[in-house]
């Protein structure tokens, strides 16, 4: 996996990426002092960024009812398992398509390392992470349209 931050291009695992990118001084990226504020306390991306994120390209196809789901669910958590169903994809390709929708998140102008777009936790029992999205996400994609 590839993640732009600036003029620099590093590679490495989604993991290593969010690592490099969270440890990155407030003010490496353009952004406004909402989404400043947003890294500082750790927060999720706000709902401008996160609509920025949303509308600065066509999503995919399979983007699209990933997030449909994740908001018809709101406020509750969504498997991985539901979303591969909801995608059609096994693990191995959910996996690339959310790593694909973080390089998307991280390549829009204004991110900044800190904040999230998903909230995501481990689920012991069913044995997958499990999703939902944050307030400002929900509003941004029901702005979208999703």
């Amino acid at each position: 996996m590839r993640a732009k931050i600036g003029s620099v291009e590093i590679e490495g695992t989604a993991e290593e990426i969010s690592a490099v990118l969270r440890s990155l001084p407030l003010g490496t990226l353009d952004h406004s002092p909402l989404i400043e504020s947003a890294a500082k306390s750790g927060k999720f991306v706000p709902e401008e960024l996160a609509f920025r994120v949303l509308k600065r390209r066509p999503l995919s196809s399979e983007q699209r009812p990933l997030l449909s789901l994740l908001a018809r669910n709101h406020p509750s958590w969504t498997s991985a398992f539901e979303l591969q169903k909801a995608t059609k994809y096994k693990p191995s390709q959910l996996a690339g398509l959310l790593g694909a929708f973080g390089k998307r998140v991280t390549a829009t102008n204004g991110y900044l390392a800190g904040m999230w777009f998903f909230d995501q936790e481990w689920d012991y029992e069913q044995d997958c992470n499990r999703y939902r999205l944050p307030e400002g996400v929900l509003n941004a994609v029901r702005r979208a349209g999703i």
